[in-house]
């Protein structure tokens, strides 16, 4: 599947998607989901014993966080529902190969879309599958996928296929996909059970691109260890600043503002999180902060405090409003800060705080 925006003019449950970028190889909406006569049972039914898989190709321009993924079945009664599963694979030769990431028992939004399929004389439903945490680099990938449910009497939720080739690779289909993701047969695709050359899963992907920063500035506290490099990426090499001269007792001891570059001038979700831990036991709190352009000062009313502790922690403001006033017209740039006071007791008296990642997520 090759990497598109979806066109969500005339359909309502694609209306009703969270904002973000959407990669779709739905391309004929509503008319794909209403003719197409190809559905299957792409479900992990414990009771019975099956481990059926779906899956289809994705690529990604930029570092991408997934959060979360649509696709589209009809029902053969009223199927026991429990979830979905999502799992990540490299690409091999046209097909998935590598396990990247395991998302099993994921909850499961099944909603009835509004639409009918004329082929199969049956309501078309949408499954919404809420993914937490998963940011891939930018490239090609399998996405795999499948119902959740309990069995009872031959109900299922069959997913949909629609007959187009959009590029890259065409649906996939595997019978022995264990819960963890391993696969235990090799893939194949549709065609080996329709003589259908040209399919593609009808699913959605939405997400928001990585935005790292380009510089940070410290504005109070002192910095201790590590660069702009180290709020790249979560692999433990931190920026450390140091409890040092405040000048009076309103003033957060650690105040840092980190710049990036937004691809998108006009976003339509914007967000930004810090990973971060303090060095030394105590009661701290960090706050995070949107800079507005057009009012030339950070925001008041998009903040966020969170405590901290001497463990690892990711904590993320999302943007409200107008976010256009974010985003500095001509050049893209992008600001935040976090500040960090004591909330109660250190257990010393130039503490200090660890930020290993902090990055905005934005979407067109």
């Amino acid at each position: 599947m090759r990497t598109s925006l979806c066109l969500l003019v005339a359909f309502a449950a694609c209306q009703a998607l969270p904002s973000g970028l959407v990669w779709s190889n739905v391309v004929n909406m509503p008319g794909d989901l209403q003719s197409t006569g190809d559905g299957w049972s792409a479900t992990r039914a414990e009771d019975i014993g099956s481990y059926r898989c779906a899956a289809d190709d994705v690529s990604f321009s930029r570092p991408t966080r997934i959060d979360s993924f649509v696709y589209y079945s009809i029902q053969v009664g009223t199927p026991d529902i429990l979830g979905g599963d999502l799992y990540v694979y490299t690409v091999d030769n046209g097909h998935p190969g590598t396990l990247v990431a395991a998302r099993p028992d994921l909850p499961n939004a099944h909603v009835d879309t509004g639409l009918f399929n004329n082929v199969f004389n049956a309501t078309v439903y949408s499954n919404t599958l809420a993914v937490p945490g998963l940011e891939l680099p930018a490239g090609q990938y399998f996405l795999a996928f499948r119902t959740v449910e309990n069995r009872i009497n031959g109900q299922k939720n069959g997913a949909l296929t629609t007959r187009v080739a959009i590029g890259g690779a065409r649906a996939q289909w595997n019978f022995s996909v264990s819960r963890d993701g391993d696969v235990g047969e090799g893939w194949m695709t549709m065609d080996a059970f329709n003589l259908v050359q040209d399919q593609e899963w009808a699913f959605h992907v939405i997400g928001s691109t990585v935005v790292e920063p380009v510089s940070y500035t410290v504005k109070l506290g002192k910095a201790s260890s590590g660069d702009v490099s180290s709020l790249r990426s979560a692999d433990g090499d931190a920026l450390r600043v140091c409890k040092f001269v405040v000048p009076n007792a309103q003033a957060a001891p650690v105040n840092v503002e980190v710049e990036a570059t937004s691809p998108y001038a006009v976003p339509t979700s914007l967000s930004f999180a810090v990973r971060s831990k303090m060095a030394s036991a105590g009661q701290f709190a960090q706050t995070l902060d949107l800079y507005d352009w057009n009012a030339g000062a950070f925001d008041p009313v998009d903040t966020r405090t969170d405590a901290l502790t001497t463990s690892y922690s990711v904590n993320e403001l999302a943007a409200s409003g107008a976010l256009t006033r974010y985003v500095r017209a001509g050049d893209g740039a992008v600001r935040a800060r976090y500040r960090v006071r004591v909330t109660g007791v250190s257990s010393v008296a130039l503490w200090c705080h660890d930020a290993d990642r902090a990055v905005w997520y934005v979407a067109p």
